[in-house]
């Protein structure tokens, strides 16, 4: 028998999603079971929030092979040069059609 949370509706699972960082939202939902990750893979909006290394292999390895659909990413946001390189060199720009928002904090070797 399942319990009161499993029987929420997908859509009802996806506006709780929208609330959380991609990374956060399949650190903790990831693996809890085939309906959920399935419902992260298909339908939520993702906002990519890539903060550490950790972070952006997470995305890397885990995150983008499992979204069916890159068009859900509707964020993301870099604080490496390599990461903003190495992104678009695995994933392509013109797959990503509700992006909104692409933003590059890299402070490195600034002359100020």
């Amino acid at each position: 028998m399942p319990t009161t949370i499993e029987s929420f509706s997908a859509e009802l699972w996806c506006e709780i999603f929208e609330f959380f960082d991609a990374v956060a939202l399949y650190r903790i939902f990831g693996n809890l079971n085939s309906r959920i990750t399935s419902i992260l893979s298909q339908c939520t909006p993702l906002y990519l929030n890539v903060v550490t290394i950790k972070d952006y292999d997470s995305a890397l390895e885990t995150i983008l092979p499992d979204v069916e659909y890159s068009a859900n990413i509707k964020s993301i946001s870099f604080t490496q040069e390599f990461q903003f390189e190495d992104f678009f060199a695995r994933c392509s720009c013109y797959t990503l059609q509700q992006l909104r928002c692409l933003s590059l904090f890299y402070l490195g070797d600034m002359a100020c």
